[in-house]
C-alpha cells in the first residue's frame, strides 16, 4: 500500500479528451463520480479497478468509461438505495467544488445481480450492484450514461494504492499486484462463467511488458492469484493458461479491441507474453500452489 497519496492530475486527463465531445463529457462525468466516491469513505469504502484504472493511472490506450469497483463492506438488502441516495446528496457539492457548473449528474437506476437468484444481495455468493449515472453536461445538452459496477464479497485487497485527485479528494484503488492477479483469475474463470475476457490478455500484456517485478512482487502476485482462484473454487496450475478453452475464449473478438486502442498487438504474441509470465512465477516455492504433475 502507498503510505503517501499519489497525485493524479485528473483535470488534465479530462482536458486531454477535449478534441472528442463525447469522450470529454464522459471524462467530466467520471471526474465528478470519482470525487463523489472519495467522499463516501470510510462509510462506504470502494476500490477502483478495471479498464478505467488502467487508463487513468497506467496510461493504457484501452480507456473504458465503465467504472468497476470492489466494495470494502458487506452487502445489505437495501444497500443499493442507500448508496444511490448518498451519492445523489453529495453530487451538487462536488459539482460546485470542481467547477462543473451547469452539469447535472444523477444516479438513475440501481440493479442487483445475478438476476436469477431471489434477493441476490443476501443469497448470492458474489453479488453485484449496477448503477447508471445519467450525466447532462450543460443546459439542453446531450444525455450520457456511465455504467458503474460494484462487486461484493471479494477478498479484501492486500495491496492498494491511494491517489489524490485534487480538491482534498482521495480514491483507493487496487495495487498493481492485485490488478494482475485478478486479471489472471478472470482468465481462468472464463470456462466456469461462460464468458470471454479478451481485454485481460491485452491489459496483462501491457502491464507485464511495461514493469519490472522484483522476486518479492512475483511471489505476491502468485499468492494473490491462488487466493483469488480458490475463493472462486478454481485450482490454478502452472499450465492453466494454456487450457484450450481459456485460450480460445480469450482470443474471441480480439480484433474488436482495435477500435479502442488503435495499434493492436498480435493475439498470439500477446498471449505468449501473458502465459510465459504466468509460468515463471515461483510455483515451486509456493506450498499452496497446485503444480502439473
Amino acid at each position: 500500500m502507498s503510505n503517501t497519496p499519489i497525485f493524479i492530475d485528473i483535470s488534465a486527463w479530462v482536458e486531454s479528451n477535449k478534441d472528442n465531445d463525447l469522450k470529454y463529457r464522459q471524462s467530466q462525468a467520471i471526474h465528478i463520480f470519482l470525487a463523489t466516491i472519495a467522499r463516501l469513505h470510510p462509510q462506504y469504502t470502494m476500490y477502483l479497478k478495471g479498464g478505467l484504472l488502467m487508463g487513468l493511472v497506467y496510461n493504457s490506450p484501452r480507456r473504458t468509461t465503465d467504472v468497476d469497483l470492489t466494495a470494502g463492506f458487506k452487502p445489505q438488502v437495501d444497500i443499493g438505495c442507500k448508496i444511490k441516495d448518498r451519492i445523489n446528496l453529495i453530487l451538487p457539492g462536488v459539482i460546485a467544488t470542481l467547477g462543473y457548473i451547469g452539469s447535472r449528474p444523477e444516479i438513475e437506476k440501481v440493479r442487483t445481480f445475478p438476476k436469477k437468484i431471489d434477493n441476490p444481495l443476501m443469497n448470492a455468493k458474489f453479488p453485484a450492484l449496477k448503477f447508471d449515472l445519467l450525466f447532462i453536461s450543460r443546459l439542453n445538452g446531450p444525455h450520457d450514461r456511465i455504467a458503474i459496477d460494484i462487486s461484493f464479497n471479494e477478498l479484501a485487497p492486500r495491496k492498494i494504492d491511494v491517489f489524490n485527485i485534487g480538491d482534498n479528494a482521495e480514491i483507493q484503488t487496487y495495487g498493481l499486484v492485485e490488478i494482475i492477479a485478478e486479471k489472471y483469475r478472470d482468465l481462468l474463470q472464463q470456462p466456469l462463467r461462460k464468458r470471454n475476457r479478451r481485454q485481460d490478455i491485452f491489459d496483462l500484456g501491457y502491464l507485464i511488458q511495461r514493469f519490472d517485478f522484483t522476486k518479492k512482487e512475483m511471489e505476491e502476485i502468485l499468492e494473490t492469484i491462488i487466493r483469488k482462484c480458490k475463493q472462486h473454487e478454481i485450482e490454478p496450475k502452472t499450465t492453466s493458461i494454456e487450457d484450450p478453452e481459456v485460450r480460445e475464449r480469450a482470443g474471441r473478438d480480439w480484433d474488436s479491441i482495435q477500435l479502442e486502442v488503435g495499434n493492436l498487438p498480435d493475439f498470439t504474441e500477446c498471449f505468449k507474453v501473458v502465459n510465459n509470465f504466468y509460468k515463471i512465477l515461483p510455483w515451486e516455492g509456493n506450498k499452496s500452489s497446485t503444480q502439473e504433475q
